[in-house]
């Protein structure tokens, strides 16, 4: 190692005294040393109002620290015994010293400690390399502005030797350092952070990969957008790129709401109308939740499935292994569809489908049969009883002409066959047209060409349902136009609330249009029509001017009717007059159930309140009426004033009746009755 000279001595001891008036002068240290076995001088260093006291013994192991800009150097023992204990309050930039090894080789480890020597860091650049009897000057950059810093030089190996200690300190200016915004914490969503200083014009340099930042790291010039959990480090530097600050850190937790569902798919349900019902149950879950998990079904046939339950407290933010049962309770037969849509605030919902096939139980419809005890103003309609009913509805009217009334209608603007075009819709021989069918559609429809809508593709089976409809009723006419696309479909099914009613065969040439005419028994009030087509692998068809029309407008129900909750097969109907024509038919329910409409009885009161539309076969001879008759039948005559003038029981076979009476004459036999002049 160097030895001091006087004159080394002299300038060294006004280094020191500049030291101890100026809080940006530098710790300029010398000190001389033997060799180890034989230096144990003790060496007294006097600086302003410390004083530092160092004894060496084999090697230097020292720390550096600062006081109101007075700078002290504390030697250790090679034992590490501390001489003395600085007290340290401010930073460092650069160190910088000689420094040699002894008979070998050696290495000196250049370390720091912010916690008063509890813990050391290696500076950058650390451990130098040193040689025997060659002193080499090193300098080592110190990125750190903290409160009590321990400065530390440590033999790796062999001996070694340290002289001329500098230590530059901060500038007395020190850039503010970076703040953070929003505050550094856990959010549900990504965040966008902003880094600013205090200090005007600094140069902000940030990572976020956890490495302490310098100048060479990525300059901010606007929000960081943070989308997973990332801890940003961040210095600041003035405007000249000097005087850097502390380094700040802040983490940023990004907790992301999930909604799990283990299933993910739903199995079809199936259930009888009234009758019974099924269920499947899912597995759901989810984590970092900041809101409660709702549920809800949605879509055209919601009506027909219900949750529970409905809402999942978020609990911790965590739910794990909660089940949730998915009802069907079917309130009509066919084929029925609905969402099920699981939602909590900043989660990506999750949805699953659900579908059901419901089977409706049926009554048949009863058989209505001649109405009795007619009078002028009334009558008793009867009906055979139907299994399974629990009552009936009965329905008088009177029908002043039948009128078609349109129940729904599609036309699709009248396409033209044999101008349809490629199946991509390139060459249609008019534009793609604009019309938008009724809301509640559902299938494969792919496009509508000209008007026309192509159910179905190259390798799927075409289907479309209409919304739903009221086909309650009787004479209800089903009327479309249907064509084969390039020979896919010769016959189409079409599906009333999902069963077959009508299978048509259709030219499938794709020019010629087959219309088709059926009449729908059995409808509800939210009846569906299908069409499908019946291949298995693809049916692609097309359809036009599709018409669903009922006969109502004629028929006017009297007062009352209709009449309900009836649980007899008999009902007495009154307050009538004897100028129109009544008719009557009956519909049997159950609370689950309602049957097809019966067959139509023509009840006929006349000013004689009798029914004129069944002929008794009476005729006159020898001012006697005759007729023939079952042992038992009532025989009624009547003058031309509704007068009742006999009242007698028949016997079998011809029965003769003298009457004084003369004129028009009208004989009732049972329910039968004749018109005769005597």
């Amino acid at each position: 190692m160097r030895r001091f000279t006087f004159l080394k001595t002299v300038l060294m001891a006004v280094v020191m005294l500049a030291v101890c008036v100026s809080v940006k002068g530098q710790l300029n240290e010398g000190f001389e040393t033997g060799l180890p076995t034989s230096y144990t001088p003790t060496i007294t260093f006097a600086l302003g109002s410390g004083t530092w006291t160092g004894q060496e013994s084999g090697v230097i192991r020292g720390t550096v620290g600062v006081k109101s800009g007075i700078y002290s150097l504390q030697l250790r023992s090679q034992t590490g015994a501390q001489i003395t204990s600085p007290i340290i309050t401010t930073g460092v930039s650069t160190i910088s010293f000689w420094g040699s090894s002894s008979t070998t080789s050696g290495a000196v480890q250049v370390r720091y400690s912010t916690d008063n020597g509890i813990n050391w860091t290696q500076v950058q650049g650390s451990p130098i390399s040193l040689t025997t009897g060659n002193a080499v000057e090193k300098t080592l950059t110190l990125n750190i502005n903290e409160p009590n810093i321990l400065i530390q030089f440590y033999r790796t190996a062999a001996t070694v030797y340290i002289d001329d200690v500098v230590i530059s300190p901060f500038s007395s200016s020190v850039t503010a350092a970076p703040t953070f915004s929003p505050t550094p914490g856990t959010y549900y969503s990504a965040q966008n952070v902003t880094l600013a200083s205090t200090t005007i014009g600094a140069n902000i340099y940030y990572t976020t990969d956890g490495s302490a930042p310098t100048s060479a790291s990525a300059l901010y010039t606007g929000a960081i957008n943070v989308t997973t959990t990332t801890t940003i480090k961040a210095i600041a530097y003035d405007a000249s790129n000097a005087n850097l600050s502390a380094v700040v850190s802040a983490e940023y937790i990004i907790a992301t709401p999930t909604i799990t569902v283990t299933e993910t798919t739903i199995p079809g349900m199936t259930a009888v109308v009234g009758e019974t019902s099924d269920s499947r149950t899912i597995n759901l879950g989810g984590s970092n939740l900041n809101s409660d998990i709702t549920l809800a079904i949605t879509g055209t046939d919601a009506a027909q499935f219900s949750v529970s339950p409905t809402n999942i407290s978020k609990g911790t933010g965590t739910v794990a292994d909660q089940k949730v049962t998915i009802t069907y309770t079917p309130i009509n037969g066919g084929t029925h569809t609905a969402t099920l849509e699981i939602a909590s605030i900043d989660a990506v919902s999750v949805t699953r489908t659900l579908t059901g096939t419901a089977t409706a139980p049926t009554l048949d419809a009863p058989v209505a049969t001649d109405e009795t005890a007619v009078g002028q103003s009334g009558f008793t309609a009867n009906w055979n009883a139907v299994t399974g009913a629990t009552e009936y509805q009965l329905n008088v009217y009177t029908n002043s002409g039948t009128v078609s009334t349109p129940v729904f209608s599609e036309n699709f603007n009248g396409f033209t066959a044999g101008n349809i075009g490629t199946p991509d819709g390139t060459d249609v021989g008019t534009s793609l047209n604009t019309y938008t069918q009724a809301a509640g559609w559902t299938g494969s429809k792919v496009y509508q060409a000209g008007g026309t809508a192509k159910m179905g593709t190259t390798s799927a089976l075409g289907t479309i349902t209409t919304p739903p409809l009221d086909l309650t009723g009787t004479n209800i006419a089903l009327n479309f136009s249907v064509m084969g696309w390039n020979g896919d479909a010769p016959s189409i099914v079409v599906k009333l609330d999902g069963v077959s009613i009508a299978t048509p065969t259709i030219v499938s040439d794709q020019a010629t249009w087959t219309p088709v005419s059926l009449t729908i028994t059995g409808g509800t009030a939210t009846s569906k029509i299908t069409f499908e087509g019946a291949k298995a692998s693809k049916g692609r068809f097309l359809l036009n001017d599709l018409v669903i029309s009922k006969d109502l407008s004629g028929k006017t129900p009297i007062p009352g009717s209709p009449f309900t909750g009836i649980t007899t097969n008999s009902y007495e109907v009154a307050g009538l007059d004897n100028i129109h024509t009544y008719y009557y038919t009956v519909v049997a329910k159950n609370a689950n159930v309602t049957s097809p409409v019966s067959n139509e009885v023509l009840v006929a009161l006349t000013p004689t309140g009798l029914k004129s539309v069944k002929d008794a076969n009476a005729w006159t001879a020898n001012s006697k009426v005759l007729f023939t008759a079952a042992a038992g039948e009532v025989v009624e005559i009547y003058n031309a004033v509704g007068q009742r003038l006999i009242s007698s029981i028949a016997v079998e076979g011809l029965n003769q009746i003298s009457l004084t009476a003369r004129g028009v004459l009208v004989v009732k036999v049972g329910n039968r009755i004749s018109k005769i002049a005597l």
